[in-house]
Order: structure tokens, then sequence, then C-alpha cells
């Protein structure tokens, strides 16, 4: 591992859900809407936060089909093996991943960004993402104490997302939007 190389495995891939087969591997339902990001990885972290099991594997073999992947990960030989691996959060690390395309953002760097209307003022931030395909942004409002509002992540009300200035700009003129 290079000093270049993160060492944080922090980036959620999925969840292993059951068993596949009877050569250890493992089915993996994805956390991501794009799971071919997760076509090119070399090595995840396997957490189970009931048992307190924390252990990076190396894996062999990935494949995705209709919106499950099928894992073999290296030592993970049986299909007992594989069984005793169901329930177990699968992470990884952000350099192992495909590049995002154009208009694609992880959650992690949307939350904690600056929402402002197109005249400059500051309305507060994004304090999360929601849906399955990440199509509602959750704006924690500065005026209003604990308030917060469920926006439509489209282009027509969020043209703008800057993460290198922190920031997100909505089109605040629909009526009712932030009510």
């Amino acid at each position: 591992m290079s000093d270049k190389e993160p060492k944080n495995y922090d980036c959620q891939v999925g969840k292993i859900v059951g068993a596949h087969g009877v050569r250890g591997h493992v089915k993996v339902r994805p956390s991501s809407n794009n799971p071919r990001l997760f076509l090119a990885l070399k090595s995840v972290r396997l957490q189970n936060q009931k048992n307190n099991i924390d252990q990076k594997m190396e894996i062999q073999n990935i494949d995705f089909d209709r919106k499950m992947f099928f894992v073999k990960l290296k030592d993970c030989n049986t299909r007992n093996d594989a069984e005793a691996l169901v329930g177990f959060d699968i992470y990884t690390q952000k350099n192992q991943l495909q590049k995002l395309n154009q208009d694609e953002w992880w959650i992690s760097d949307l939350v904690g960004l600056g929402v402002y209307a197109k005249t400059g003022e500051k309305l507060g931030c994004v304090s999360n993402v929601f849906g399955d395909q990440g199509e509602w942004l959750e704006i924690s409002l500065d005026e209003k104490e604990g308030k917060t509002a469920l926006i439509p992540f489209v282009k027509e009300i969020v043209p703008v997302v800057d993460t290198s200035l922190g920031r997100v700009e909505i089109n605040t003129e629909i009526q009712g939007l932030l009510d």
C-alpha cells in the first residue's frame, strides 16, 4: 500500500444478504443505484456491528445480475463460509471505485454542503439524501431552528451543485418549496 493510497474503507458497497451456490459466493445487495461503480473492487472490509467483527478480505471475482452482486471472496470456499457472512456490511476505499459520471455525486460529498438561493442568500445546508435513486435532498433551514425541507433533487430545482465550493443552489421561485 503506497502512502498516497487511502487506508480507510469508508465507502459502503452494500450488505451480504445470502449465499449463492456451493463454492463460497456471497449475494450482496448494493448500496448504490449505480452498481457498475463496484465492478473493479479488489479488496473490501466486512463489518458486523452486532458481533463486533471487522475484517479485510480480497475479492477474487465479482459479477452483477438483476440488481445484485455475486462476490467470490478469497478464503470463502464453501456455502457454510458464505452463510456465516450473511448480515455483514461491506465497505471499500473510494480509490477502488469506478469514476462517477457528470452530474453524479457521493452522498457523503453532498451532506454538509451549504444551500443557497440563486440570489446568494444562504438558506441552510444539506442534511441528508433520500430515495432509492437519491432523488430527495433534505435541507436543514438556518432561519427556522430544527426545521427541514425535503426538495426534489432535479436539475430544474437544484441547477447548481459545486462540491469544490461547498455549495448547492436551489430555485426558490417555486411556490411552497421550503414551506
